[in-house]
């Protein structure tokens, strides 16, 4: 049986797990670098570049939501760059995928 979701409800659905699992990410500042990074367990899973705008997010969050929700690269970024400007204040405005920070 097929569902069909809106993307509004598929949006939500992404950005409840993304609260769920990524919600309480600790964040250190490196001011002399404009950088801000953002990690879980002593790894870190985004860097925003205060200077440039750019979001990083690593591979591993990223490949999950596309791959589960069948997502292309500007999709998945769109969603994971729009959730981090709201949650943590950012102001990205371009993303990029990453192997580790």
């Amino acid at each position: 049986m097929k569902y069909i979701i809106t993307e509004s409800r598929l949006n939500s659905i992404i950005e409840n797990w993304l609260n769920e699992n990524y919600g309480d990410l600790e964040k250190f500042n490196r001011t002399e670098f404009r950088e801000i990074y953002l990690s879980k367990n002593g790894r870190f899973k985004f860097m925003y570049n205060l200077k440039t705008k750019r979001l990083y997010i690593v591979s591993e969050i990223w490949n999950f939501i596309s791959n589960m929700f069948s997502l292309d690269y500007d999709e998945t970024g769109d969603i994971l760059l729009n959730w981090c400007n709201n949650k943590f204040g950012f102001r990205a405005k371009v993303f990029y995928r990453v192997d580790e920070i």
